[in-house]
């Protein structure tokens, strides 16, 4: 594949990540719909339910609409509970009734054992008496209404749905009796005021140039998806006339939805205007199902095995340019924020559907991908000879409508004698085999496979002939345990990501995958000790979650110093680990009154930036001076907390993010006296047995910037000296009725005192 560079020479920007959280909200020319929706859901003089459609061409804006509102305070107060559902064209019942049900109560493996009907009795049961608000974004068909209408009870207490849909047949369908809210493009004013928005910020534009933007904003037909995104390609451009009259002239136009392949020309510009090393970056976004949140993580692990990168300097590590590299296509309107991390980075990005569009074109084009939407075959894929694959909805070794036998389909010579070109298997959905001791690869024909990314199915057992795939930088699938010791042959893996069942006992074998930099496992791992007469070590480790309490030793941590990111669980002697282990597990063990011993050996990693703690029960953490130096972030979960452990996190010195998840305090009370957190700015309590917080002010916290109270029933309120810290900013309230009041109030003193920036955000939905 050759993908041309066109535009701009190959650079790193540092992007100001307060700044992009304020832009990605950016909206205009919407006020009047603003006012309009919200009087319809909250000042409508009828208690029936009743839908709200919102109707128009795609990339209009409906989303966004949408998204403004349902975050509007006003209708955060007004609404008990809230959820949101994306649909989309392939619609699956279960998914839509679980979507929604994560969104009103607390989800557990149990739900996601229950049969459609029995999911849409418990969303009904969960509604019933509650006024709420529920947003279906997306909809594309009156099937997909129809399948979960009868799952909204109508107590005649206000309750609203939101609908978007591209089709106005769906909207009517769904309340013939109110006409759908349709929106028009923007006129010459809008969108030139988003493009300048976009490209100056508050800077007024220089004289010279508007009205040459004002050109490039009426070839963008009103359409804001495609404004925002030529906004984000001209902001990279010079600021000079000549530049600007030369872009302007690469402008067509996008008038209507009839004429969508000029919609994505227009989108095609930006794309044409990227960076060489960008391009492969978002091509690759066409590889994942539509609307799917794509994890931030998982993605940059994906290009950095695809090599699509620079290589690395002496600054910045591969990870780092990664996130450089998402960020600068954020910033261009081309990748959408889902979800961003409490240090302002992202978590969780989608894309917009035209755009996905525009990437499987391009790519097509390119010759970069051959993505599969429906259900196919692997044996359909062959034909392509391509060199990434990418099956959307998952994916068969053998079509019902091809009359042979495994063997006569393994015989074939355009499968085994033919050079193997793919690099690339990605798979979200489930995998079809002939039978349960076949493994999906035929690893003669994806011999030199460096990515192999499988989620949404789960194998009975591990399938070994992976191992043979001796090219592999990238390994993600789920299966039962055991944790195969031939994995080891993998030398050249960087990202293994394993979803087990169980606890995993790794092999000493393990030492040996020398190039491995991130082990993400979902259940807790015990560790051997590394071998004495072996010289290697996993110098190249970066990221472990998780590993168990007891195999935090002074030899393990000593051949991973190099971690920066670690997770470590005491949970591993309570659960996971069947009676055929046991003998092997209680080599492992280690008595309860050594484990406040091998916390201490955490010393040991010295650029560790982010730890998490999960169901560690000892009575008190090791004091400040056990702690990396380095640490930044330092999340607890399930644990006892007592006032001495309180005090030990005060005293790191560069701790900016402290969360306390699911916590225990000792008598349930938050003690602060003298501890100050120096550097902290961002501070997340979730406890539902927390019941007092006296003291917190801006001694104890001079560089608190948000606030995040998630599930604190039992806490009545909160110290009233919070909304004096000065750099506060934003405090979060989640499924924290209580202390509601208590925020409101602090929030209209602050106020009442000219402190405007500060914000009270309030969501009771269970999943927030």
């Amino acid at each position: 594949m050759e993908i041309s560079c066109e535009a701009e020479s190959s650079q790193f920007e540092s992007f100001p990540r307060k700044a992009l959280a304020v832009e990605e909200n950016t909206i205009v020319g919407v006020d009047d719909d603003i006012l309009e929706i919200k009087a319809r859901l909250c000042g409508s003089p009828s208690s029936k339910l009743q839908v709200v459609a919102l109707v128009g061409m795609g990339g209009i804006g409906k989303t966004a609409l949408a998204r403004k509102v349902y975050e509007d305070p006003l209708v955060m107060h007004h609404f008990y509970l809230r959820a949101w559902i994306t649909v989309s064209r392939q619609h699956r019942v279960g998914e839509m009734l679980l979507g929604l049900l994560r969104c009103v109560c607390p989800s557990s493996d149990e739900i996601y054992k229950k049969s459609e009907q029995q999911l849409a009795e418990e969303l009904r049961r969960r509604l019933i008496g509650h006024k709420y608000l529920i947003v279906m974004d997306d909809v594309w068909s009156s099937e997909a209404w129809d399948d979960v209408k009868r799952c909204f009870p109508d107590d005649r207490n206000g309750s609203r749905i939101i609908l978007t849909s591209r089709v106005m047949a769906v909207g009517v369908h769904a309340q013939p009796a109110s006409p759908p809210h349709c929106l028009r493009p923007l006129d010459l004013h809008q969108s030139w005021e988003l493009i300048s928005q976009k490209v100056f910020g508050k800077t007024a534009c220089p004289s010279g140039l508007e009205e040459i933007g004002k050109k490039i904003a009426e070839r963008c037909g009103g359409l804001p998806l495609a404004i925002v995104v030529v906004a984000g390609s001209l902001a990279k451009v010079s600021k000079t006339r000549t530049s600007w009259s030369n872009f302007a002239k690469m402008v067509g136009s996008a008038a209507n939805e009839q004429d969508k392949q000029k919609c994505l020309d227009i989108l095609a510009l930006s794309y044409h205007y990227l960076p060489c090393h960008l391009k492969p970056c978002f091509l690759y976004m066409g590889a994942f199902p539509e609307d799917y949140e794509i994890p931030a993580w998982t993605l940059i692990r994906l290009w950095i095995a695809e090599g699509f990168l620079p290589p690395e300097t002496k600054l910045k590590s591969p990870e780092e340019v990664a996130e450089h590299c998402l960020e600068d296509l954020v910033s261009r309107s081309l990748v959408m924020v889902a979800k961003r991390r409490s240090d302002g980075g992202v978590k969780t990005c989608v894309i917009h559907d035209l755009l996905r569009e525009l990437s499987l074109q391009e790519g097509e084009k390119e010759n970069f991908m051959y993505v599969k939407k429906e259900h196919s075959t692997i044996y359909s894929a062959y034909a392509y000879n391509e060199q990434r694959l990418s099956f959307t909805s998952g994916v068969d070794i053998i079509s019902s409508k091809i009359d042979t036998s495994w063997k006569d389909i393994c015989s074939f010579p355009n499968i085994y004698q033919s050079t193997p070109v793919t690099s690339s298997f990605l798979s979200f959905g489930t995998i079809g085999m002939p039978t349960q001791s076949e493994t999906i690869f035929l690893t003669s024909a994806f011999r030199l496979l460096r990515v192999l990314h499988l989620v949404g199915h789960t194998f009975i057992h591990f399938p070994v002939e992976i191992t043979q795939l001796i090219h592999l930088k990238y390994l993600a699938l789920s299966y039962r345990p055991e944790f195969p010791l031939s994995l080891s042959k993998l030398v050249n893996l960087q990202t293994l990501v394993l979803e087990t069942s169980g606890v995993l006992i790794l092999p000493t074998e393990m030492w040996e995958m020398e190039q491995l930099r991130h082990l993400h496992l979902k259940n807790t791992s015990f560790w051997p000790s590394h071998p004495m007469t072996s010289t290697k070590a996993l110098s190249n480790l970066q990221t472990l979650c998780f590993i168990d309490l007891n195999s935090c030793t002074r030899e393990v941590f000593i051949s991973i110093s190099n971690l920066k990111k670690l997770g470590i669980t005491g949970s591993g002697f309570c659960t996971g680990v069947g009676e055929t282990k046991w003998e092997l597990y209680l080599e492992h063990w280690i008595r309860p009154q050594q484990l406040n011993g091998c916390l201490t050996n955490l010393l040991y990693l010295k650029r560790l930036e982010t730890l998490k703690f999960c169901s560690i029960l000892v009575k008190n953490f090791p004091c400040s001076d056990a702690f990396p130096p380095n640490l930044k972030k330092l999340s607890i979960t399930m644990c006892f907390l007592v006032p001495k452990s309180v005090t030990t996190f005060s005293k790191l010195p560069n701790l900016e993010i402290l969360k306390l998840k699911d916590v225990n305090f000792e008598r349930y009370v938050f003690e602060l006296s003298e501890q100050v957190f120096k550097t902290l700015k961002f501070l997340l309590i979730q406890s539902s047995t927390l019941k007092l917080w006296e003291v917190a002010n801006s001694y104890h916290f001079p560089k608190l910037e948000r606030l995040v109270l998630k599930h604190c029933f039992s806490l009545k309120e909160i110290p009233n000296e919070i909304g004096d810290i000065p750099t506060l900013e934003f405090m979060e309230l989640h499924h924290s009725p209580a202390v509601e009041q208590c925020a409101r109030r602090i929030e209209d003193e602050q106020r009442e005192l000219g402190n405007d920036s500060f914000k009270v955000y309030i969501n009771r939905s269970v999943t927030s």
